[in-house]
């Protein structure tokens, strides 16, 4: 299997004031599916909407829904670059959204920094996966599609 990673670009952070403070969230769509991606992939409803499913019952529903600052080379997550925790994914069409709590901590403080300056920063899938070729080059992602995380990324590129 082959590590898979996908940018989104339709996401806010926000800053929302609380009664104990400031909380940094990114929200908005984190997978897109049907859509050519600038990968050149596809990830078609049938294929990412069990996939996700099953990443958001096993690890976002258990406060397992981890994201890493950029993309390792690795499917694992690692505890000492984690800047956010997903609070929530549901399907929206052919698309899934989410809401992602900065933490403010490590790496997250780097997160917020930008974020309090004003900067945007995108999301972006990690999954093993296998692809086979469509028409005209497009790469369709197989039904053996396993996510892992949803990480923050500097440079959106979704569709």
């Amino acid at each position: 299997m082959k590590l898979m990673t996908e940018t989104s670009h339709d996401v806010e952070s926000l800053i929302e004031n609380t009664s104990s403070g400031k909380k940094y969230v990114v929200e908005g769509r984190f997978a897109t599916g049907d859509e050519k991606n600038a990968n050149g992939r596809i990830y078609e409803s049938s294929v990412l909407h069990p996939a996700m499913q099953k990443y958001v019952n096993e690890k976002v529903s258990a406060g397992r829904g981890f994201g890493e600052m950029n993309h390792p080379q690795s499917p694992q997550v690692n505890f000492e670059r984690v800047v956010m925790v997903i609070e929530s994914m549901q399907p929206d069409g052919s698309h899934w959204n989410g809401k992602a709590n900065i933490i403010d901590e490590g790496l997250g403080k780097i997160v917020i920094a930008i974020m309090e300056k004003g900067g945007q920063v995108g999301v972006s899938t990690r999954a093993l996966g296998t692809l086979r070729e469509g028409a005209n080059g497009v790469k369709y992602v197989n039904n053996d599609l396993m996510f892992s995380a949803v990480d923050v990324v500097s440079d959106p590129s979704g569709p």
